[in-house]
């Protein structure tokens, strides 16, 4: 579902994909599928400061992020941060956004340096079923 918000805003309709990000986290929320809620927040967080709503941007962002640390995430938790920067650029706070990338830049170089050996989550649905799966931390170099 969050595909379809990135699909609307590459169409040009903020408005359409603000609803599908919203759609798919509140799903997310409900079923306990912290990824797509993840990735349902990154997407707002991105879309809303061109709507003019920087602060609503960064709260969002701030929730992946700390959904991310969460659940040991270094990939999610560093993209957070350079969508947290990109909405304290917004609001005018250049030191926050500054702390914030370098932040994300220093989460992912660690996740793909070899310091830190997951660098993904492969979901495992309990029972062959579509989704939501189970988390499963993928080891880098692994196929």
């Amino acid at each position: 579902m969050h595909v379809r918000g990135w699909v609307a805003c590459y169409q040009g309709d903020l408005n359409a994909s603000v609803r599908s990000f919203e759609e798919c986290r509140d799903i997310a929320v409900e079923v306990g599928d912290w990824h797509h809620e993840v990735d349902a927040r990154l997407g707002l967080g991105w879309v809303l400061p061109a709507l003019g709503s920087p602060d609503e941007a960064l709260a969002q962002a701030q929730a992946a992020r700390a959904l991310a640390v969460g659940v040991g995430n270094p990939s999610k938790h560093g993209e957070a941060a350079l969508v947290i920067g990109g909405a304290l650029l917004e609001k005018g706070d250049l030191f926050g956004a500054a702390r914030s990338v370098t932040e994300g830049l220093e989460v992912l170089r660690e996740s793909v340096s070899g310091r830190s050996t997951t660098c993904c989550e492969v979901f495992v649905p309990p029972d062959g079923s579509p989704s939501p799966g189970v988390a499963v931390p993928w080891p880098c170099g692994s196929s």
